[in-house]
């Protein structure tokens, strides 16, 4: 016969046998707990592991408190870089003129400049529309050398010198006039000793020039 032979357990066998039995009790455990389903209590929860969408709208504005006072101002930031050039804008209307300046002190004469060269002519004379002389401008000619014997008629005889060229103007533009050097023949009613003869006549405008008596200009070289 076979002799049955009883063997104890060894340490490890025990050990495994309460850590499976400790694995079964846990779950059995927790599928007791867990009910009613769908409900989770405190014990199931980790600390921190919630989120905002896991709470009721009910527990969130609990959780909400009242705003606290402002903060101050932060320091200024840094300014930032200036930004691009804008359109210019349409012209402004002109403004209004502005007053008159007070008128500049008067500058200073200036100095006299040279005397101008000595003409070349021998002699001048201002003659008045009656035949007299001015001799405050005449050189060269005296009351006694001139006569006027008619109407624009001017007459120059005794002249210590012999003329050559004579130069005359009178002094109202709607003059002409015409001079005669040495004609000797009594014209414009100046006897036949007249040097020179000088005639005045009113400018008729293209019709007929008449004799007219005007104050000149002469000068003889």
């Amino acid at each position: 016969m076979h002799r049955i032979v009883s063997r104890r357990p060894s340490p490890a066998t025990i050990i495994s046998l309460v850590a499976l039995f400790v694995a079964l009790g846990g779950t059995g455990y927790a599928a007791v707990a867990l009910a009613p389903r769908n409900s989770v209590g405190s014990a199931q929860v980790i600390n921190g592991s919630l989120l905002k969408k896991d709470l009721s709208k009910k527990t969130v504005a609990a959780l909400k408190g009242n705003r606290g006072p402002r903060g101050p101002a932060g320091a200024a930031g840094a300014a930032g870089p200036a930004g691009s050039a804008g359109p210019a804008g349409a012209a402004g209307a002109a403004g209004a003129v502005g007053a008159t300046g007070p008128a500049g002190a008067a500058g200073a004469v200036g100095a006299t400049g040279p005397a101008g060269a000595n003409g070349t002519a021998v002699a001048y004379a201002r003659v008045l529309a009656n035949g007299t002389l001015d001799a405050t401008q005449s050189k060269g000619i005296t009351a006694a050398n001139v006569s006027h014997p008619a109407t624009g008629s001017y007459c120059f005889s005794g002249l210590s010198f012999t003329p050559h060229n004579v130069v005359a103007s009178p002094q109202f533009v709607a003059r002409t006039l015409g001079t005669f050097i040495n004609n000797g023949l009594g014209y414009l009613s100046c006897p036949g000793t007249s040097q020179i003869s000088v005639g005045i006549y009113d400018d008729g405008g293209g019709g007929v020039d008449a004799p007219d008596d005007s104050p000149f200009m002469i000068a003889i070289n």
